[in-house]
């Protein structure tokens, strides 16, 4: 078993690299994901959760995405 998971870019930018950043706060064995990146549907608090659960062993009920405010 395992884990996949990936983000295409599709429709934004015009073809010079892309960055990104990510804030991640742990705090009473809980971990706080700060993201700026905005999501339209393709799951971004889904894989991002997936990816540090996967990464750390920890349960995704000790996991919570902070969605950006605009």
């Amino acid at each position: 078993t395992g884990l996949a998971v990936c983000l295409k870019n599709s429709g934004i930018g015009v073809g010079l690299p892309d960055t990104g950043r990510v804030i991640l706060e742990v705090r009473d064995g809980k971990v706080r994901i700060r993201t700026g990146a905005a999501c339209i549907g393709q799951g971004m608090a889904t894989m991002a959760t997936q990816v540090l659960c996967e990464t750390t062993g920890l349960t995704a009920d000790k996991v919570f995405v902070e969605r950006p405010d605009t």
